[in-house]
C-alpha cells in the first residue's frame, strides 16, 4: 500500500495498520471533514482536513510538511519548450515503449481522452485490447458510435453493460480497506472492468483521466502558475483495492511527466476549452471524423441515480448498521433521515456529496468487519 500514515504520537510514519487501530480510527474520525473533502475534490487535496484527529493521511504524490504539521501535494512543474505534433508522437512512443513486454487494454469510454491513446496505439501498430462500460440511453448515443468504431481498432473490444455495474452496487462485499475513500461508491464499476482484463490477461490498462485538465483548462503562460497533480489523475483507493489485488497496474496516460510537460507548452497561454476544439484538432490525423467535427458532451447523472435508488435499501442498512454499533453522530436516525427525506430525483450537488459521503464512510466500517 502507497498510502502512509502519520502518528502524531510517536512522530512516525507507517502504512501497516492493525486491528487495535483500526479502532482508533473509527474513534477518531471526523465525519465533517470528510465531508468537507468530498465538496473540495481530490484536485484541492492541500485544503483537506484531517479525518482522523491523529493519524493524518498521507496520499500518493504528497509529503508531509513538518512545519505546517500536514501533508501538502506535490506539483509537477515543466519546462517551456517550442514542441510541436512530432513531439507529441515522441514521448507517446516512449511511454508506450515502457510496456512494450506487456499486455496493454486501453479503457474505452467513447470520450475524446482515452480515443487519442487508442489513435495513438493505433498509429504505432502496437498491439491492445479495449474494455470499458456502455449504455443504451438516449444521452449516451454519441459515445456508444465511438465505442464501435475504435473497438474494432484493437484485438478484442469488450463493453460491459452499464445497468449492471450501476454506481452504488453490491455495496455489503466491498473488500476490507483501512481508510475511507469517496471512489468505493463506484466499485463495482470498475471492479466490472477490471474483472474483464484479468480474464484477458491484461497487465498495464490505460486511461484517460487528466486529460480533461490538460485539454480543457486554461494552461497559464507561467510555469509558476501551473498546477498539476498527476497522482491524482487514477484514484489510488481504486488502484489499491480494485485492480492491484487482480494483477492490474492502472495507469493514466496523462499522468506521465513528459506528456504533460508536451501538452503543457502546446496549449501554453490557452484559455479554457471545454469543447477541446484544439485537441481535436490537433489530433485529427489519428481520430476518427466523429470525434473531431462534433462537439457532445455526456451526463452521467441518470446512471448515478439510477444506482442511488436501486441501492437504497442496501444503503440504509450499513448507515443504520454504522450507528448501531458505533454511534456515530451523523449515522443517527435523527439525522440520516431527513438527509434522504429530500427531493433526491434534482440534482443537488450539495447534497448528494453529504449523502455519498456518509454512504463511503459506512461502507468502509462494514468492510472492516469489526
Amino acid at each position: 500500500m502507497s498510502t502512509l500514515f502519520y502518528n502524531t504520537y510517536s512522530q512516525e510514519f507507517f502504512n501497516d495498520v492493525s486491528h487495535e487501530l483500526i479502532f482508533q480510527f473509527i474513534k477518531e474520525l471526523n465525519v465533517r471533514n470528510f465531508e468537507f473533502n468530498t465538496r473540495k475534490g481530490v484536485l484541492n487535496r492541500n485544503e483537506w482536513k484531517n479525518i482522523f484527529e491523529n493519524y493524518p493521511i498521507i496520499y500518493k504524490g504528497m509529503k508531509w510538511d513538518a512545519f505546517k504539521q500536514k501533508a501538502v501535494e506535490v506539483p509537477f512543474q515543466p519546462k517551456i519548450n517550442n514542441v510541436g505534433w512530432d513531439d507529441f508522437l515522441e514521448v507517446s512512443n516512449k511511454f508506450f515503449n515502457k510496456f512494450k513486454d506487456k499486455k496493454i487494454a486501453v479503457q474505452l469510454s467513447g470520450g475524446l481522452d482515452s480515443s487519442i491513446i487508442i489513435g495513438l496505439l493505433s498509429f504505432f501498430k502496437i498491439p491492445f485490447w479495449t474494455v470499458g462500460i456502455s449504455s443504451n440511453r438516449y444521452e449516451f448515443r454519441t459515445e456508444k458510435v465511438i465505442q464501435k468504431l475504435l473497438g474494432k481498432l484493437s484485438n478484442d473490444s469488450i463493453l460491459l453493460d452499464f445497468e449492471s455495474y450501476l454506481p452504488f452496487g453490491d455495496l455489503k462485499n466491498i473488500p476490507a480497506h483501512y481508510y475511507p475513500d469517496i471512489h468505493a461508491i463506484n466499485f463495482t464499476t470498475q471492479n466490472g472492468m477490471a474483472q474483464v482484463c484479468q480474464d484477458l490477461g491484461i497487465e498495464i490498462f490505460l486511461t484517460g483521466d487528466g486529460g480533461d485538465i490538460l485539454l480543457g483548462e486554461a494552461i497559464p503562460s507561467s510555469t509558476d502558475q501551473f498546477r498539476c497533480y498527476p497522482q491524482v489523475f487514477c484514484p489510488e483507493w481504486i488502484q489499491e483495492n480494485v485492480y492491484s489485488p487482480k494483477g492490474i497496474e492502472l495507469i493514466s496516460f496523462y499522468s506521465n511527466n513528459l506528456i504533460i510537460d508536451v501538452l503543457y507548452n502546446l496549449r501554453r497561454g490557452q484559455k479554457d476549452d471545454n469543447s477541446k476544439l484544439w485537441a481535436r484538432n490537433f489530433c485529427s490525423r489519428i481520430l476518427p471524423n466523429e470525434l473531431t467535427d462534433f462537439d457532445y458532451k455526456a451526463d452521467f447523472w441518470g446512471l448515478y441515480q439510477s444506482g442511488f435508488f436501486n441501492a437504497i435499501e442496501e444503503i440504509n442498512f450499513l448507515i443504520h448498521q454504522a450507528y448501531d454499533v458505533f454511534k456515530i453522530e451523523q449515522f443517527a436516525p435523527k439525522e440520516w433521515n431527513p438527509l434522504i427525506g429530500k427531493n433526491l430525483n434534482r440534482m443537488d450537488k450539495d447534497l448528494y456529496q453529504i449523502i455519498e459521503s456518509r454512504i463511503a464512510l459506512a461502507i468502509w466500517i462494514n468492510s472492516l468487519k469489526l
